[in-house]
């Protein structure tokens, strides 16, 4: 049987590891929240890297907003293909990006480097909980108007769903050409937003 003494000890130990327990699942939930709750991309696709051991990747699409000289977006391409978990990082007409990245880079992480650079993330591309960045994209796509034009990514760049439509070789070339046409014109017209998410348009001005 514990004397008082010890049963007070007792109690106050027992206290003590609750509230280290409570302070570390606080910081642990406050930690995701600032990684995954504050800005993610919103067109995104998840494929098999080409490795002996396949990993996990995730491609996104996202646009710039804000102005910056060709040689400083030579310069983010650098910085950001040097990010730990990027693979590849590419931008079209100053404008389109398209990232291969590990599950692990957060958009956040990415948006930092843009903010070197006078750039920033459309606000069409992202989604965000913080008010605060959410009026920040909202101001800097204002303040950086574009010509109202439509761009996309060059086709060797695409991300092809498994259901877009594939050449079927019948031994007439030119016949099999005309079936492909028009069976990606009839994929499109009933796939509008796989076909944005495919080929990374981008209707600027929109």
């Amino acid at each position: 049987m514990l004397l008082p003494y010890q049963q007070l000890f007792k109690y106050i130990k027992n206290l003590i590891l609750l509230i280290f327990f409570i302070l570390f699942s606080l910081q642990v939930s406050k930690t995701q929240d600032s990684i995954y709750s504050i800005i993610a991309f919103k067109n995104i696709s998840i494929i098999k890297s080409n490795d002996p051991e396949p990993k996990t990747l995730v491609v996104a699409f996202f646009n710039l907003s804000g102005n910056s000289e060709t040689k400083n977006i030579d310069i983010l391409i650098s910085d950001i293909n040097r990010i730990n978990g990027v693979k590849s990082f590419k931008i079209f007409y100053n404008r389109i990006c398209k990232i291969v990245m590990e599950p692990s880079v957060t958009a956040e992480s990415i948006r930092q480097f843009l903010i070197d650079y006078n750039l920033d993330f459309d606000i069409e591309s992202v989604d965000t909980s913080d008010p605060k960045i959410k009026s920040e994209l909202i101001d800097k796509k204002r303040l950086s108007p574009v010509s109202d034009i439509t761009m996309l990514i060059p086709p060797d760049e695409w991300i092809y769903p498994e259901n877009f439509p594939k050449y079927i070789d019948t031994g007439n070339p030119q016949l099999d050409e005309e079936n492909l046409a028009n069976a990606k014109q009839e994929w499109i017209k009933n796939n509008p937003d796989a076909y944005k998410k495919m080929t990374g348009v981008y209707h600027v001005g929109k």
